[in-house]
């Protein structure tokens, strides 16, 4: 929302993108002196005339400047000794130093009431981060007869330090993409501001492995590592996070034999094992400062405001490790001279002490810290087989992969266990994680159908006749009383869907001939579902999508989309969160294409070229999905379409050369 492809999809299409009429050109320049928005060609914006917040796309594609700037030096040594045959020691010292930046702009525009700026403006931040890890490991190696044996051990610490310092400047002399710096800006120090600061992260890990095998035939492998982050408090530090695995190579035995003819490796395996994560940012288990708590002191015309500081948030300092166990079971196979190949597995993953914002009483009046509340698992099996094929001058391959997973939250560690996660404008909450469900689900009302007449809304009655939703019309939505107390109000919200996959799965096809190879990907998902919350129903002059014109306009004309209503003419709140909303999520896409074509040796070597390759690869070239939105990949944002950007159909064409 409020983006420029939201506001492209939300303007009313009798609206024009530039103004002609000089009569109406003079009352902008009259009305907003300095702040009309021109184009490249010199033609003046439109100002869309009725709404606040839906504004010009195009002219505010005028508003947004802005680049990024980076350099970074990277650099690896190392150095190894061996002291004794199998003994070796080594050392590793990595650097990463990196310097980047950004710098925006706007200019004074105006294009609403509520979206404009009456003076331009310029901001500009440098940041430098220094990354260095520094690892030993001291290794063993020995061979007994069949036995074979390694021990390792080792330490690591990692060092990671930023800082960044920035200022904003108004009112620039011409805005001039070339000239945005701060003093090229004339703004008094009253509208000038800077800011900076720094942050640090340090991890030390102790580890040790141990592995051993018989004949190749019986593997067993344990490793124990201790690491310690600067993210949590004096007495939370280290965490401990043991593994184990073992596996069988089930085609060295002498009873398989016989097989060897088709089958060339078979091997089962097993793991568990227990890893830790420690991403909540630095220092949250003490109290930070934060500014703006300011208080008036004295009284009357003496008070004076003081500038004042206060804990930013509650503190909690027995936050400590996530932990994740998981076990993986596991099947390997290979067939006919190592054609074929197989790979199955079973995972079962239990996250324990997850770190979240911890739920406080709203009274508390401060943020609330971070804790260990909470506890999720995922179950689920993978598979990968892929196929490789040569005749000749002809060679095709084919992998494939697909996997299940299940996943739901055990306990979100509150006296409710339902947390309250995304927003839709004025329609509250459309997501939430709750005990016993899929994490991210989504959070509405059921529609039940479109009320065709005024009878069926006559029967649909509670215990005592009174009719349910008494301010419906035909063709509002029927919506279902959950908890039975004879009215639709918010305590009618359940679980309306899931945003997470059931299966994801993806195919690599891949051949050449002779000069000619190509190449196509595929993937694709199934078992989710989108919240498509596009359209801004809190506004009422904003454009609606072709969808419209299968709604209800009289007693059987549709059974899933209502009447149209404007205002205040929508009492059954038809356009409150519900299963309306929600669409199949499911797509397969082919993400790459590629032909290409490597000339003869004997041709390009007359150019001092050794190898000539050109090609055409399309990214993107189709979806095969149900679902209407602009691209059913949603990604990070929960599965809610809040009117994503789609991705691309790249078209490239290029060549390699080597010379």
């Amino acid at each position: 929302f409020g983006g420029p492809l939201m506001d492209a999809i939300a303007t009313p299409p009798n609206q024009s993108i530039y103004q002609t009429d000089p009569a109406v050109i003079a009352a902008y320049n009259a009305a907003h002196p300095g702040q009309v928005l021109m184009s490249p060609s010199g033609q003046v914006y439109n100002i869309i005339d009725g709404n606040q917040e839906i504004i010009n796309p195009v002219a505010q594609l005028q508003t947004i400047f802005g680049y990024n700037n980076a350099d970074k030096i990277v650099s690896s040594f190392f150095a190894e000794a061996e002291f004794m045959k199998g003994l070796k020691f080594r050392t590793s010292y990595d650097v990463d130093l990196a310097f980047w930046g950004y710098t925006g702009a706007t200019p004074a525009y105006y294009l609403s009431v509520i979206r404009n700026n009456a003076l331009s403006s310029v901001n500009t931040s440098m940041n430098r981060g220094f990354d260095y890890n520094w690892e030993n490991t001291l290794s063993y190696t020995r061979s007994i007869q069949k036995h074979n044996f390694t021990a390792l051990v080792g330490t690591t610490l990692n060092k990671y330090n930023t800082q960044d310092v920035g200022g904003s400047n108004v009112d620039l002399q011409t805005f001039d993409p070339s000239k945005l710096y701060l003093n090229y800006a004339l703004g008094l120090i009253a509208n000038q501001a800077s800011w900076g600061g720094a942050s640090q992260h340090a991890l030390a890990s102790y580890f040790g492995r141990l592995t051993y095998n018989f004949d190749e035939k019986y593997l067993l492998e344990g490793v124990l590592r201790t690491d310690g982050s600067s993210n949590f408090g004096p007495a939370n530090h280290w965490g401990y996070f043991p593994s184990v695995s073992a596996g069988w190579v089930m085609t060295r035995e002498p009873f398989m034999q016989k097989s060897s003819s088709w089958l060339d490796f078979l091997k089962l395996r097993a793991s568990w094992g227990v890893n830790g994560n420690e991403n909540i940012g630095a220092f949250q288990y003490t109290a930070l400062m934060s500014s703006g708590s300011n208080y008036s002191v004295g009284n009357g015309a003496a008070a004076i405001i003081q500038t004042g500081m206060k804990p930013a948030q509650l503190i909690n300092p027995d936050v400590k490790w996530e932990q994740s166990t998981q076990t993986d079971i596991g099947l390997d196979a290979r067939f006919f001279n190592n054609a074929l190949s197989l790979t199955a597995d079973y995972f079962n993953k239990k996250t324990t002490g997850m770190l979240m914002t911890m739920s406080i009483p709203a009274y508390v009046g401060d943020a609330a810290p971070v804790g260990n509340v909470g506890s999720m698992t995922n179950t689920g099996v993978e598979f990968d087989a892929s196929y490789k094929w040569n005749i000749r001058k002809f060679r095709f391959s084919v992998d494939a992969n697909a996997s299940y997973v299940k996943n739901h939250v055990d306990n979100l560690g509150n006296a409710n266990g339902i947390l309250y996660l995304q927003t839709l404008g004025t329609q509250g909450y459309i997501s939430v994680d709750e005990n016993g469900q899929p994490a991210n689900s989504f959070f509405g009302t059921i529609a039940e159908g479109i009320f065709q007449n005024q009878a069926q809304i006559n029967a649909y009655v509670n215990s005592k006749g009174q009719l349910i939703q008494p301010t419906a019309k035909p063709g509002d939505v029927k919506f279902k009383d959950i908890n039975g107390d004879g009215v639709i109000d918010a305590n009618d919200r359940t679980i309306i869907g899931n945003p997470n996959p059931s299966w994801t799965y993806g195919l690599n096809f891949t051949t050449a001939y002779q000069g000619f190879d190509f190449m196509m990907f595929w993937s694709g998902v199934t078992g989710n579902q989108i919240f498509d919350g596009r359209r801004r129903n809190d506004l009422g002059s904003v454009n609606y999508t072709t969808d419209i014109l299968n709604r209800w306009t009289g007693e059987g004309t549709s059974y899933t989309m209502p009447r149209v209503t404007y205002g205040g003419a929508d009492p059954n709140n038809n356009e409150r969160p519900s299963t309306l909303n929600i669409h199949d999520g499911s797509y397969l896409r082919l993400k790459a294409i590629q032909l290409g074509y490597t000339l003869p040796t004997e041709l390009t070597k007359k150019f001092f070229v050794s190898k000539l390759r050109a090609f055409v690869n399309v990214d993107n070239l189709f979806t095969i999905t149900s679902y209407n939105g602009f691209d059913p990949e949603i990604g990070a944002n929960m599965g809610v379409d809040k009117g994503i950007y789609p991705q691309a159909r790249t078209v490239s064409v290029g060549a390699n050369i080597s010379f």
